[in-house]
Formats: C-alpha cells, sequence, structure tokens
C-alpha cells in the first residue's frame, strides 16, 4: 500500500493501492483505487501486485464486488490475472464483476481461457460506453470518456439521498430504549413507547442528507466530460 494513502469520510474509505505509472518501484504500486463502503469495495483499475495491496491495507477480498477498469493499458489491468486467482484460492463463491471499455471482456475472458482457470466464483464482464454503468439501491456508477490515446473512461460513484443524522442525546432524552425502535425511527416511522406516548421521526432525525460523490479518473489530459462530471464531487482522484 502506498504510503500516507488513506482518505476516510463517515462510512466511506478511499485507499490508494497504487500511484505509479507504467512501471512500480519500491514504494509506489501501479494504479489501483479502492472504495469501500458500507461493507463493499469496489476497486478503480487492478495494476499488477493488486492483490497484495488489498492483503497490505487489511481490506479483504470477500468484500470486493465490482472491479471498474478506466482502459487498457498494462499497468492499469496486469493484476486481474492475479487476483482472479487468488479470489479462486481463498474460497469465493459470490459473483465479481467487471466492467471497462469495449474491449475489457475479451481480455478478460482470454485471461481466464489462457490460464485455464476453473473458478468457483462467476466473473461477470461488461464492456460499457459512457453514461449510467451500474444502478443500485443505496448508489450509482457513471462513466464519461477521457481524452487519452485509447479509449478511456472516469467514473463516478454517486450516492442515492441519505437519511439525516441521529439524535442520540434527544432520544434518551424522550425516553427511547436503545435497540430496534432506534432504527425505526431512522427509518422514518414514529414510535409509539409503552406508556402510551408517541415518538415522531423528525423529532429526532434530522433533515435528509445529499449523498456523496467520488470521482475516478486517470491518464487524461483536460477535458470538458471529465470537469462536468467531476461537479458536486466531495473527492476526485
Amino acid at each position: 500500500m502506498d504510503q500516507n494513502n488513506t482518505k476516510e469520510r463517515s462510512g466511506l474509505r478511499i485507499v490508494v493501492l497504487g500511484s505509479g505509472g507504467t512501471l512500480p518501484t519500491l514504494s509506489r504500486n501501479l494504479p489501483s483505487f479502492a472504495l469501500r463502503r458500507e461493507g463493499e469495495t469496489i476497486l478503480f483499475d487492478c495494476g499488477e501486485g493488486t492483490q497484495l495491496q488489498l492483503m497490505r491495507a487489511r481490506l479483504g477480498f470477500g468484500p470486493l464486488v465490482r472491479i471498474c477498469v478506466s482502459h487498457l493499458h498494462g499497468d492499469h489491468v496486469t493484476g486481474i490475472p492475479g487476483l482472479l486467482m487468488t479470489l479462486g484460492q481463498s474460497g469465493r463463491t459470490t459473483p465479481l464483476t467487471i466492467c471497462g471499455p469495449p474491449g475489457t471482456s475479451r481480455y478478460v475472458r482470454a485471461t481466464i481461457e489462457s490460464l485455464s482457470l476453473n473458478l468457483d466464483y462467476e466473473v461477470l464482464i461488461e464492456d460499457v460506453e459512457p453514461g449510467l454503468v451500474w444502478e443500485g439501491r443505496h448508489y450509482n456508477i457513471e462513466a464519461v470518456w477521457t481524452d487519452h490515446s485509447i479509449p478511456t473512461l472516469a467514473y463516478a460513484v454517486i450516492e442515492c439521498e441519505r437519511p439525516g443524522r441521529f439524535d442520540v442525546n434527544r432520544a434518551k432524552e424522550l425516553g427511547v430504549p436503545e435497540g430496534p425502535l432506534y432504527r425505526e425511527l431512522q427509518a422514518g416511522k414514529d414510535v409509539h413507547l409503552t406508556e402510551g406516548r408517541t415518538v415522531r421521526s423528525k423529532d429526532i432525525v434530522g433533515p435528509s442528507r445529499p449523498g456523496r460523490k467520488v470521482v475516478y479518473a486517470i491518464d487524461t489530459r483536460p477535458c470538458t466530460t471529465v470537469a462536468e462530471l467531476a461537479k458536486g464531487a466531495d473527492l476526485d482522484a
């Protein structure tokens, strides 16, 4: 793991597993960024030795759900074969999704076939274009073209609107016992206490908050597509 390379916001952790280019050095691995959110890890690029960097960062392999490839220059993808093998040896059974610009599926499938990888987990491979890459319950992933010598994508992870902040002290003042009732209030439901009182969610939970936005753009000249994607970002890398 590169030195001094972890950034953390509430519920989000960004780890720079590698920030070198073309050639690794003793202190900088080839490109790979990990985003940990609510127990899931998304990788952006997968330079050589990324599986070792994941171990050094103590991120583990189980939470890894997706690899987003920016482009098919070797220093951004040569870690995929080793990572696939390591995941296979670690007993993984849950699917792994790999997405990237056109040609990504050909590269990954050729890797699996050439190395005769008999994996006990499914590898879902998607060649993607600019636009909405992933739509989920809690966040979306969008992509745009950058300005590089080959087709290259920049990605944005955009959270959906988040619940307001829960005021624990206020809940205690109103006599709400810790436990399931806290979750109901956080979900916007009013709760009824045993003594017949009703505590309203809006008296405990603040107004909803906008989701956060993390942008990954690498190996690009200045361009309007990336500038537009990065508008309103909480973190760009």
